[in-house]
Formats: structure tokens, sequence, C-alpha cells
């Protein structure tokens, strides 16, 4: 289906029993009328008798033509080529819906139904949403280099865009823009760049409450002096915000979300070097908060990134602590191709462990990284472990983590099996 196609096209396609159907809900003369239209109407809404052709279909039949009709419309604006992927995607999404009443919905101008519609399509078109990130850059996604893209891609992949609009279509971008390109994210007045946006932040002074102040769509970048190595606590008054820690060069080392629907974990955020940090704080919200930055009184026994992952040595227990919520744990270890593997957390004072298992893509700071192995360890099942085969030698990562508010100590011990 494209601009061309008209309704006779989708009509003489159709079974004989939903033409009689469409002939008996739509007057002869109007019908003869509206099959020498083009099936992508020029109006935002459905007509009524787009509905009345609509409920003659059969429901497969009527998704498989929604959803051309969407592809279509979305390719001619000239937003974006939906590929073959997300095309299955949108499949799947299509066969759940009821077509007969989205198409009422929305030809009553329902914004829910366009949310919906929205949604769908920017869950399943990672490029699509890219391109929306990057209209008031001026950028298309062409223009990017292929790391910044795909790191975006893979960020709107991964995000629970339903969640985000909480009803509107209307969801901030800037979060992985400024994730995976910095030095594009826009600013008023005008574009600045990273460099720009450093100049404007404010430092932040250890232990003093610094004030700022947010707008609609505002944000806040503050500079802190960080020490190698050492913890830091950031907070901020709001109930619904967004922390992103980045290095002077604006590459993204954390993120924390505060969050008025969940229990709020303080954010201890572990200094991979000495040198100048970023603070930029990003919310819902508008009116004035504060941010304040302490160096609580914890010792963390093992680094909270890969790049200083502590070695395990094959055989040997290396005994470790989750000091604190939100703590990680990043160890690492060489294997040997075709070697098997035993990965064994034994609890002590910690209730309940996640381990992870991750090749060398995690040390890229654009990648958004899945394990490629990963077990959970309770109390009911202590001393049971991971047995993994190595497909290439080299050094891979172990990351520890738990929920909530479990801390205490543990045991990790990597064995040949």
């Amino acid at each position: 289906m494209d601009v061309d196609t008209e309704w006779r096209e989708v009509f003489d396609a159709l079974t004989t029993a939903e033409q009689e159907c469409i002939r008996d809900s739509v007057e002869g003369d109007l019908l003869e009328s509206v099959l020498e239209r083009p099936v992508m109407s020029e109006t935002e809404t459905p007509e009524a008798w787009e509905v009345s052709m609509f409920s003659c279909l059969a429901p497969q039949t009527a998704r498989a033509v929604l959803l051309a009709l969407l592809v279509a419309e979305m390719e001619e604006d000239g937003v974006i080529r939906i590929d073959a992927e997300a095309e299955a995607c949108l499949d799947e999404w299509a066969a759940g819906i009821d077509v007969v009443a989205t198409m009422v919905a929305l030809s009553v101008d329902d914004g829910e139904a366009a949310r919906e519609v929205a949604m769908a399509f920017m869950r399943c078109s990672p490029d699509l949403v890219v391109s929306l990130m990057l209209e008031e850059t001026g950028l298309t996604l062409e223009d990017l280099g292929e790391e910044k893209a795909t790191c975006l891609r893979e960020w709107a992949a991964g995000t629970d865009w339903a969640t985000l609009a909480t009803g509107s279509t209307d969801v901030d971008l800037r979060p992985g823009l400024l994730d995976c390109a910095p030095d594009l994210l826009p600013q008023d007045p005008g574009r600045w760049g990273w460099d720009d946006m450093t100049k404007q932040a404010t430092p932040v002074e250890i232990g003093v409450a610094m004030p700022g102040k947010l707008g609609y769509e505002d944000s806040v970048l503050f500079a802190l002096e960080a020490a190698e190595g050492e913890l830091y606590d950031l907070d901020v008054t709001l109930e619904d915000a967004v922390l992103h820690v980045s290095d002077a060069d604006g590459t993204l080392l954390t993120s924390h979300e505060y969050s008025s629907l969940a229990p709020r974990a303080p954010f201890i955020w572990h200094a991979p070097a000495t040198g100048t940090y970023y603070v930029h704080v990003a919310s819902r919200e508008t009116g004035t908060y504060t941010l304040t930055i302490t160096i609580p009184d914890i010792v963390d026994d093992h680094p909270n990134s890969a790049t200083n992952a502590t070695p395990v040595e094959i055989g040997a227990a290396t005994q470790s602590e989750l000091e604190y919520e939100g703590d990680i744990d990043y160890f690492t270890f060489e294997a040997t191709e075709g070697e098997y593997y035993e990965l064994d957390v034994t609890l002590g004072t910690l209730r309940f462990a996640m381990l992870g298992l991750y090749d060398t893509a995690i040390l890229n700071p654009f990648a958004a990284t899945w394990p490629i192995a990963s077990y959970g360890y309770s109390g009911e099942a202590n001393g049971s472990g991971l047995i993994w085969r190595a497909p290439t030698t080299g050094n891979y990562y172990v990351v520890i983590v738990s929920f909530d508010i479990h801390t205490g100590a543990y045991t990790l011990t990597i064995t040949p099996s």
C-alpha cells in the first residue's frame, strides 16, 4: 500500500461476504465515490464510512489493512522507513487490538487511542524514536556516526515508552540523547554543545545544598570535583527526577532515577578517577529544588565499574560485600575457549544476589549491553551455581547485584567444571 492505493484495490481483494457487507453498510452512490478515493485519507481522523468499511472486514484482514495504512502514512510523511523487523513487531501488536474499536476511538479524536498507536510505532521502530530525538538538532540518522546511532537505537529499543508517556505522546527524549550524544543535546537559547553546557555548569560544594530551578522541559548541569576511589551520595529534593553523571568528555557514566511510585533509594556513585564530573538534573516537575552531594561513611570493597573490576583467580574464593543499597560489584577473570566454568555465590549476610556474566562489550560506555548468562542466588538455593562454557579465550566480567534494600556479605568462587 502507498499514497496512490485506492479503496477499490482493497475492495476487489476482499471476500464476497466482506464486499456484500460493505455494500449494505455504505450506500451505493457514496460507495462508488469512496472506492475512488485513496486509502490514505487527507483527514486526521477516520470518517464514519471508513469505520463502517472496517467493521465489515474479517479481524485478520482489518488488522492487515489498518497496519498497512499506518505504515504507508508514516513512510509518506518522510519520518522513517519501516524495516522487516519493525513490521514483524507491529504485526504482533496489531494481533492484539480490536480494529473497529480503535477506528471508532480515532474517529472521535480519542487521545488514548492515538497514544497506543504512537507507542506501538515507538516500541517497534527505534529509528523513528531517534529521528524524533534529532528533530531539534537539525540532524538526521545519516549525520550521526555509527557508534552514536547504534547507542540511540539500543536506548530506544530498551525503553518502556508506554510508562514514560503516562497518557501522552509528549515523551521527554533528552535523557537518551544525553546518554549517547551529549554534544547534540538541545538547550535554550539555540542548540548548545557539550563544551558550552559545561561552561555554564554550577560548581558543587561537598555537603552544601546547591539550589536550582527547573522550568518546563528544563535541565540543569552541576560540576563536581571528585577524587579517585571516593564514594559520593547524590540527593535531589524532587520526587520524580533523573540524575546523570558524565565525565569531562560528556560520556555518561551512570544514572539514577527517583520516582514517587517506588521506595526512594540512595544514589551512591564511585568515582573512577580524579577529575571534574558533571551531574545533570532532569525532571518532569518544575520549580525550585536543592542538590546535595556528600561523602558517605562507607568503604566499598569492590569497584562499581567494569573498567577497574577486581581480578578473580580461578579456584580461589573472593570475599565480598554489597555495602549499600544500589551497590554493584564488578569482577573480571580470564577464560579459555571451550572450557567449562562454574560460577558460585555463597551467601553470608546477603539474602539474595543476582550474577550477570558479560563479555568485553560491557566496557563500551555507548552500548546497552545484556548479560551472556545470568543466575539468581537466594537462601533457598544457596550453593548451586551457573555452569558456563567459554566461547572464546579472553577476559569476562562478573557483575553482582541485589534488589531493594538487600545488603550484606557473600563469597564469589569461579572454578573449572
